[in-house]
């Protein structure tokens, strides 16, 4: 009997099968979501050296809130608590889906829909950034930021 080479893509479809999406991580630099098209949803990206299970938690939350209320863009004062059990203020925005931020960000995303066209419900191939905010609760979009320890880049918003 021969055996298959392993797939990611087809690992990740089968995840997307069972479970509605996938969540792949990059080496603790980003994670993202793969299949929320399939549910009419955007795809979500996280960054800045969060592990890719506390991304999964949260991005998990995020999807349920989706799932139960819309899409909501904004700040989100539900998905994430501080160690004193407060809430921290996440931001999640819709971003534009270029070229350069496929091959640079989410390109097995792009790979994905690709191989699985019937994956995408919508026809645009649409993110959302979920920014999350510093140990002073700040975001990367309020002054005062720690960017050095907490480096998350701003993708350009859809207007």
């Amino acid at each position: 009997m021969t055996k298959r080479p392993f797939s990611v893509l087809g690992s990740l479809k089968a995840t997307v099968d069972e479970y509605g999406m996938a969540v792949f991580g990059v080496f603790g630099s980003r994670a993202y979501t793969i299949g929320m098209a399939n549910l009419g949803l955007p795809d979500v990206i996280m960054t800045g050296g969060v592990t890719r299970e506390l991304c999964e938690i949260i991005i998990n939350n995020l999807v349920r809130q989706w799932k139960r209320d819309g899409v909501k863009y904004g700040d989100n004062l539900t998905l994430m608590q501080g160690k004193d059990g407060k809430p921290l203020k996440a931001h999640i925005r819709a971003v534009v889906v270029d070229e350069t931020f496929c091959s640079d960000y989410v390109q097995q995303a792009v790979n994905f829909y690709s191989q699985y066209p019937g994956y995408r419900k919508t026809g645009e191939f649409m993110f959302a950034q979920l920014m999350w905010p510093d140990a002073e609760g700040k975001l990367p979009t309020e002054d005062g930021y720690l960017h050095a320890k907490f480096n998350q880049p701003i993708f350009k918003a859809v207007n």
